[in-house]
């Protein structure tokens, strides 16, 4: 019966084990949480690995039509903003994350870094702000260079 009752123990050791290493990334630490994500990227930190589209609105300046999204990452508590073009071209179109907690005097906009994304199998080009604490109300906006043209997803205050 010990002889038994050890190799329990062990089967189960190992079964723990196992589990354990096959955690899925989005369970795993958070390089950042709140507003300790500020200024930071999505991408090379991971928060987008759980991302979840939080608002869309489309838009139409001139020749460049496209989509402004809001992202959310749940284990990073944070927001980001992505622009998408469909039509005409990504330079003019720039993308912002406005932060619009109530308790700030007015509200602040994060730009985008001004890159492009260009991954493979992209369909669309498009860029991406830096994120932001996503604990309170934010929104997305593009904004036309040169133009009063915008759109932003709600809540935008």
């Amino acid at each position: 019966m010990h002889k038994r009752t050890k190799m329990s123990i062990l089967s189960f050791v190992v079964l723990v084990g196992t589990s354990l290493s096959q955690v899925p990334a989005s369970a795993q630490a958070t390089p950042c949480r709140g507003a300790t994500c500020e200024w930071k990227d999505p991408y090379t930190t991971h928060c987008a690995a759980d991302d979840r589209l939080v608002s869309v609105e489309y838009f139409q300046f001139g020749a460049n039509g496209g989509r402004v999204e809001e992202h959310y990452s749940p284990s990073c508590a944070a927001n980001w903003a992505v622009v998408r073009i469909y039509s005409g071209s990504i330079e003019p179109v720039d993308v912002f994350i406005q932060d619009t907690d109530p308790y700030t005097l007015g509200s602040v906009w994060y730009p985008s870094s001004g890159k492009i994304g260009t991954r493979p199998g992209d369909r669309y080009a498009w860029k991406h702000t830096p994120m932001i604490d996503g604990r309170q109300v934010n929104c997305a906006v593009a904004l036309q260079a040169g133009s009063p043209s915008y759109s932003r997803t709600a809540p935008c205050i």
